[in-house]
């Protein structure tokens, strides 16, 4: 290298540090927004998780990296402060020219983010917290810089809705959509002669050779929140009418579910092929399903699908694009570089108290701040008036809140629970020794009907996972009149409402595929007659027989119960908890009842099984459960009471 070529790339490292600093220098009240974004990010950090369950911490962060290293679908909220960081740098220029001053009316946003995290703590809602938490950023960015400044950095923060994990709260959307990409690709398969069926969310060749469930990463879902990630940023960047951002936001939906669907189709016309050159079907289908290359197929049709459409609708803005892709994706390649340096080698412990995620999500606030500080070069600033108004008013607003939450736990109670709990002891076991988990038990009747039973041991996974205060019942009935036997399972939660999660998690997570859900209600005759309502799942998968691996069909029915209410709905169980949490601050302990029996393949085995689940239920639940529904034949609302 010449040494005009160094001189030149010398010049151009002085140059863009220079305009850094700069950048900084020329931000006013630099230290009064430092000292409110530390105390609203401290507030977070002890105060901002009230559930103690799968993540033993109060850190509101060390939450959020559990959840996003839990799966992939979650893990971009890593990305998405840098790259705010990186759309704030390139809009740095329009910032610049606003008329900046301390506007008071931006705490009344700083009071509604209050609110909102209030609700999510005293509801145990950590993701309605995430919310305040980012609302109440952007309303000190109000406090201190004003309305334009506010107005000019929406989009920037609108951005951070995707922090918000939503992977594991949209299996209710989920499902329909594997259910309808699961039906338009066969009918697609259908019209070109490919006659492959479906069962559920299954696409099944007739000849046996292949078959395919269609996961929730294929319904669409996977690539939704990516594709809206990206509609939104284009829309906001290259359009300024409302009508023309809203058309390209809305694309996000279709685009994502053709784009998987043409994936599906992928999949089977593979399978075809090969089984036409005499090769495995099943094999060359995993393999396009498992391809990198193919797994980009959805963001490929939807940033073309994105392109197409905004050339239609001619972009407001001309803009040069590397203008924003360049801050953008340093920002970006910055959150990469410190996940993979702050999670190598992660112990299963600290993963469970939320690990080393956290430090990602929290360096570029923590940038930020060290930059308000460290670029301040007029102290007396802090000293005006007005600032030291702001400032004390946000600290004590601060202060106050985050003393309140702290208290606020304190004060909420348990109601009594809807199941029966006998001073009966529960065990884990492992390969060793076996651990007292509860002196308490859910009572569960040693016979029912002609069958006989013994009590099932904790898994010492569920123990270590479950909050401590949890409650468990466990028996395996045999019946007495055939080679048939089922589960029945109480979980009875305590303080924490991470006891008890969505029984679909428990299914797919042992390696089960779910064929089939619906909901029904079982007619009871005991105590009163009632319907109990119930939801009825049918999945798949392989099990141990005499040592030896085979393919079975379960049917699991499950419903939840508190002192008052019946349901089957978890989200409506979840939303009837939260409301009385935040109104009387009483804890409903509800309990997660699960019926479960294996059977051979076939709707008329699945039937048979259900139908004798039905009659256990009947027999088993006026034993130990004490709250019962309206002694109505109608089966009119969901939500029950004693």
């Amino acid at each position: 290298m010449t040494d005009q070529a160094k001189q030149s790339i010398e010049r151009e490292e002085r140059d863009w540090r220079a305009e850094v600093r700069a950048s900084f220098v020329a931000i006013p009240h630099k230290p009064v927004f430092g000292m409110l974004l530390l105390a609203w990010v401290l507030l977070f950090f002890f105060v901002g998780n009230s559930t103690q369950g799968y993540v033993k911490s109060p850190n509101l962060f060390a939450w959020m990296s559990f959840v996003y290293d839990m799966g992939p679908d979650d893990r971009h909220g890593y990305m998405i402060p840098f790259a705010v960081l990186g759309f704030l740098w390139w809009k740095r220029g329009e910032l610049a020219t606003a008329t900046t001053k301390f506007w008071w009316p931006a705490a009344g946003v700083l009071f509604v983010a209050i609110v909102v995290h209030l609700l999510g703590f005293m509801a145990q809602q950590a993701r309605i917290s995430i919310v305040g938490f980012f609302v109440g950023i952007w309303a000190l960015v109000g406090m201190v810089w004003g309305p334009v400044i506010m107005r000019r950095t929406f989009f920037p923060f609108l951005l951070f809705v995707f922090c918000v994990p939503l992977a594991a709260a949209t299996d209710t959307l989920t499902f329909p959509l594997r259910k309808f990409a699961t039906a338009v690709t066969v009918k697609i398969c259908n019209l070109l002669s490919i006659g492959v069926q479906q069962q559920g969310t299954n696409i099944i060749d007739p000849g046996g050779r292949y078959q395919y469930d269609v996961a929730a990463a294929c319904s669409g879902i996977r690539s939704l929140t990516a594709i809206c990630a990206l509609t939104a940023a284009y829309a906001f960047v290259f359009f300024t009418k409302s009508w023309k951002r809203a058309i390209v936001l809305l694309l996000a939906v279709p685009l994502a579910v053709i784009s998987n669907v043409l994936r599906l189709l992928t999949i089977v016309l593979a399978s075809e092929i090969a089984g036409l050159m005499g090769r495995s079907s099943q094999a060359a289908g995993g393999y396009v399903h498992d391809s990198t290359v193919i797994s980009l197929m959805p963001y490929v049709v939807a940033f073309f699908g994105v392109l197409l459409v905004a050339r239609r609708l001619k972009e407001d803005r001309d803009i040069d694009i590397m203008e924003v892709g360049i801050p953008v994706g340093i920002g970006i390649g910055v959150s990469v570089a410190l996940g993979w340096l702050f999670n190598r080698n992660v112990d299963a412990v600290i993963v469970e108290t939320g690990g080393p995620g956290r430090w990602v999500l929290l360096a570029p606030f923590f940038v930020v701040i060290v930059a308000m500080f460290l670029t301040q070069r007029e102290a007396f600033q802090l000293l005006t008036r007005r600032a030291v108004a702001v400032g004390v008013t946000g600290l004590l607003i601060i202060g106050a809140f985050g003393g309140f939450l702290a208290k606020r736990q304190l004060w909420q109670r348990l109601s009594e629970p809807g199941v029966k709990v006998i001073p009966e002891k529960m065990y884990a076991f492992t390969e060793t020794n076996r651990i007292l988990a509860a002196t308490n038990s859910v009572y569960l009747p040693r016979r029912v009907l002609a069958y006989d039973s013994q009590p099932l041991p904790l898994s010492k996974l569920v123990y270590d996972w479950l909050p401590k205060d949890t409650v468990y019942g466990q028996r395996r009935y045999v019946s007495t009149n055939g080679p048939f036997w089922l589960d029945n399972m109480v979980v009875l939660m305590g303080a924490d409402r991470t006891s008890i999660h969505k029984p679909q998690y428990c299914i797919v997570g042992q390696g089960f595929t779910i064929i089939s859900e619906e909901t029904d209600s079982i007619r009871m005759t005991a105590p009163t007659p009632y319907d109990l309502p119930v939801k009825r799942l049918t999945f798949k998968g392989n099990v141990m027989d005499d040592g030896k691996r085979r393919e079975a069909t379960g049917v699991f029915v499950y419903w939840f119960v508190s002192d008052s209410d019946l349901s089957s709905e978890h989200g409506e169980r979840m939303w009837r908890m939260g409301y009385d949490l935040v109104r009387t601050g009483v804890v409903q302990r509800w309990a997660y009842v699960i019926c479960m029996a294996f059977c051979e393949p076939g709707k008329a085995n699945e039937d048979a099984t259900y139908e004798k689940l039905k009659e256990f239920i009947r027999a088993s639940v006026p034993e130990y459960q004490l709250t019962t529904g309206k002694p109505s034949p109608e089966l009119s609302s969901m939500r029950t009471g004693k």
